[in-house]
């Protein structure tokens, strides 16, 4: 006599259920904290939609990321897309890198 199977794995047997199925990518979005633990603002990535970060730095740090003030530089971001940007300052001193869309002619 044949076993049920658990309801969690019968639904994602089954295409297209609202649980489970095919569609179903199973990542989360991660959750990032700033230097405070804070959850950080997030912006769509712009090419695949997915959220991402809005890149702020200390700056202290500006130079271990690598980054030179108002030059071009570049970030992958945890979807595995490059973003290119430019480093700016903020207000409160820390640095946030504007996301640089589109080709420059």
């Amino acid at each position: 006599m044949p076993r049920e199977l658990p309801q969690c794995v019968a639904a994602y047997l089954v295409p297209n259920t609202k649980r489970l199925g095919p569609q179903f990518d199973g990542m989360n979005p991660p959750t990032w904290l700033d230097e405070r633990g804070r959850p950080r603002p997030k912006r769509p990535c712009p090419r695949c939609g997915r959220e991402i970060p809005i890149v702020i730095v200390p700056p202290d740090l500006l130079k271990s990321y690598g980054w030179q003030p108002w030059q071009l530089t570049s970030v992958v971001e945890w979807c595995g897309h490059q973003i290119e940007g430019i480093p700016v300052p903020t207000a409160d001193g820390r640095w946030r890198l504007i996301v640089v869309e589109g080709e420059a002619t």
